[in-house]
C-alpha cells in the first residue's frame, strides 16, 4: 500500500502518483486538463471521504471537513503533501536583505578568472540581476542562468540579452548545456539545497572543459539558533505530524571535505575557505525575516497554510527566547566559498 504524506494508505502507488500529478497541475505543472474538482474527487476517492465545495476562493476544497489549499491538505491527523515541481521562492521576501545576500556573490566572483569568449552557466540564478554582473565581469560570450523557480525567472527577462539568457531547470538534473564543455560553472547560494554532494560535484566537474573553473558559495550556518531552533520545532508535535516527519538540513560538508573532493576530481589549483559575514540587523526579530526568505521555505511548502502559521509562531517564540535583545542585533552567518580549476 502507498501513502500520501505521512501514513494514510491509499489504494496503490499509481493512485498516489495520479493524485500528486493532479495537484501539481494546479500550479501550471503536469496536467492542463485538471481542475480542483478533479483533485477533490481523487482525494475523496483515495481517502474515503466526501469532497464538497466550501464556497471559498478558487483553489480550495473540503476533504471530510478539512480544506485542501495549495499543495497540502489536512485530513484528520494526516497531511497530504506534494512538493515536487512546486515554486516555493518569494523574490520580494528574499530581497529584503539584498545587500547582505549579494556580498558573498561578489566575494565569489573575485575568485573567478575572466574567460573572454567563453561559456558560463549560473546555477540557481534567481532573478538574473547578478547573472548579468557575472557575464560582464568574466567577458564571456554566452552566460546561461538556470533556475527552477518560475517566480524568479519571471524577473530575469529584463536582464537577458547581450549574450545572457535564462532557462528553467533543476540543478539535481544538470549535466551541461549541450555536448560542449563549459568554461565556468558558477553556483552562488544554490547547491546547499541539493542532496548528496559526493555525487553532485563529480557531475558538475564533468561539464567543464579542461582548464574550466568551478565556483561555489554555500551558506553553512546550521549551528546558529536561527537554523537549530527550526529543526527542533519541526520535530515537535503537532508540527512533526504536519510535516510528515520532515526536518530540513542543508546538504553541506566541511571545508576540508570540499578541498579533498576538488583534488580528487582534478582541481589541483583551488581555493576553499569559510567566511563569517557579520550582519547588523535592526533587532533579533529581523533574523526571522531573514530565514523566511530562505531556510523556512523548505518548511512552508510542505505544510498547509494554517499549519505553517502555527509553526512560524512557535518558531518565533522559541528563537527570540534564545537570542539577546541587542539592538542593532549582530547576526553572524558562516559561508563556504570555493573555487577550482580543472586540469
Amino acid at each position: 500500500m502507498a501513502n500520501l504524506g505521512c501514513g494514510q494508505p491509499c489504494r496503490s502507488d499509481a493512485d498516489a502518483e495520479l493524485f500528486s500529478e493532479s495537484v501539481l497541475s494546479l500550479d501550471g505543472g503536469c496536467r492542463s486538463d485538471c481542475s480542483w474538482d478533479t483533485v477533490a474527487a481523487l482525494g475523496a476517492q483515495l481517502l474515503g471521504v466526501e469532497a464538497q465545495p466550501m464556497g471559498v476562493a478558487s483553489g480550495e476544497r473540503d476533504f471530510g471537513g478539512h480544506r485542501l489549499s495549495g499543495y497540502a491538505a489536512r485530513i484528520g491527523r494526516l497531511t497530504v503533501v506534494t512538493t515536487s515541481g512546486r515554486d516555493e521562492w518569494q523574490p520580494d521576501q528574499y530581497a529584503r536583505f539584498k545587500a547582505e545576500r549579494e556580498q558573498p556573490f561578489y566575494d565569489l566572483l573575485e575568485l573567478v578568472e575572466p574567460v573572454p569568449g567563453g561559456r558560463i552557466v549560473d546555477l540557481g540564478c534567481g532573478t538574473g540581476v547578478l547573472t548579468a554582473v557575472l557575464h560582464a565581469k568574466t567577458l564571456a560570450d554566452e552566460t546561461v542562468g538556470l533556475d527552477r523557480s518560475e517566480a524568479m525567472l519571471e524577473q530575469s527577462a529584463k536582464h537577458a540579452g547581450g549574450g545572457v539568457r535564462f532557462q528553467r531547470g533543476d540543478i539535481t538534473e544538470f549535466t551541461g548545456l549541450d555536448s560542449s564543455g563549459l568554461d565556468v560553472v558558477f553556483a552562488n547560494a544554490s547547491i546547499q539545497w541539493v542532496p548528496d554532494h559526493a555525487s553532485l560535484f563529480p557531475r558538475l566537474a564533468s561539464t567543464l572543459k579542461p582548464g574550466g573553473q568551478l565556483a561555489v558559495q554555500m551558506p553553512a550556518n546550521e549551528d546558529h539558533p536561527s537554523h537549530a531552533v527550526a529543526r527542533e520545532v519541526a520535530k515537535q508535535s503537532p508540527h512533526a505530524e504536519a510535516l510528515g516527519g520532515f526536518v530540513y538540513r542543508h546538504s553541506i560538508e566541511s571545508a576540508e571535505w570540499y578541498a579533498e573532493q576538488l583534488a580528487r576530481l582534478g582541481f589541483a589549483e583551488q581555493h576553499v575557505r569559510v567566511q563569517v559575514y557579520l550582519h547588523r540587523l535592526p533587532g533579533p526579530e529581523d533574523v526571522i525575516e531573514w530565514v523566511k526568505g530562505s531556510l523556512l521555505t523548505g518548511y512552508r511548502d510542505r505544510m498547509a497554510v494554517e499549519d505553517y502559521e502555527a509553526f512560524l509562531s512557535y518558531y518565533r517564540q522559541q528563537l527570540l527566547s534564545e537570542l539577546s535583545d541587542e539592538r542593532p542585533f549582530l547576526y553572524p552567518f558562516k559561508r563556504v566559498l570555493l573555487w577550482g580549476r580543472r586540469e
